[in-house]
């Protein structure tokens, strides 16, 4: 009975640790952040560029969109 116990203790552990792997915090105020956000919803940090011609969120350091090739235009939102 114990084994078992700690196995599904185990699975537990683990479906949270990938659960939480969806998530970052915001660089600048620590607040949880999804992945796929622009900025911050607490602070307004931009966290992320948009791509112009596909919508998916870029890293604000991408020069180029590695989903559709076009240029990114940097933003300046702080």
């Amino acid at each position: 009975m114990l084994l078992s116990d700690r196995d599904e203790q185990d699975l537990d552990f683990t479906l949270k640790q990938r659960e939480l792997m969806k998530y970052g915090e915001c660089g600048k105020c620590g607040y949880p952040v999804e992945r796929e956000y622009l900025v911050c919803p607490k602070c307004g940090t931009q966290l992320k560029n948009e791509c112009k011609q596909c919508g998916r969120s870029l890293d604000p350091d991408w020069k180029i969109c590695p989903f559709c090739c076009t240029r990114v235009r940097q933003s300046s939102r702080h």
